[in-house]
């Protein structure tokens, strides 16, 4: 939407200012302003990483709660016998970003508006993204102990908030 806006403002100034000509110039004009700066967005993305659904000092905390919590069964998986506990709660703490890019990508996410943009928000785009996230997981037991981690982050975001704030 916002693009089309930028747009609009670059030919009604083009229009009012030089007529037919600046209409026209004003529309390219306009055009390449929003390829530029989604252009710059795109890259700053993927410099800094998507954008996170809760700060990083939460994320590291509710995984750490996880690991406290599952101690025994992360260890039980081969790719975490060979981590230190800070790693772990590291590699954890990426997953909650990782499941709410997944929710970000579901094809029919919920929305409380229709105008909505950042439904990765919502708690059934969450958990419907988290078990899509989960099921990739090759290791049978790997993929059942990150769908009882994204119910864990579920409750830890959604119900048990005030405990990380």
């Amino acid at each position: 939407m916002i693009p089309y806006v930028i747009i609009f403002i670059f030919a009604l100034v083009g229009l009012v200012g030089w007529g037919l000509k600046g209409l026209i110039i004003g529309f390219v004009g306009g055009y390449i302003t929003c390829w530029i700066t989604g252009s710059i967005t795109l890259a700053f993305s993927k410099l800094f990483g998507p954008p996170s659904l809760i700060k990083k000092q939460y994320r590291n905390a509710i995984a750490e709660d996880f690991y406290n919590e599952h101690q025994k069964e992360i260890l039980g998986i081969e790719k975490f016998k060979i981590m230190d506990e800070k790693e772990i709660i590291d590699t954890f703490s990426k997953y909650i970003n990782q499941i709410h890019d997944a929710a970000t990508r579901l094809e029919v996410p919920v929305k409380e508006y229709p105008g909505d943009l950042n439904v990765a928000g919502y708690r059934p785009n969450f958990v419907k993204g988290g078990e899509n996230w989960a099921n990739k997981f090759e290791d049978e037991r790997e993929g059942k102990l990150m769908q009882e981690y994204v119910a864990f982050c579920e409750y830890a975001i959604y119900e048990n908030h005030c405990k990380y704030e």
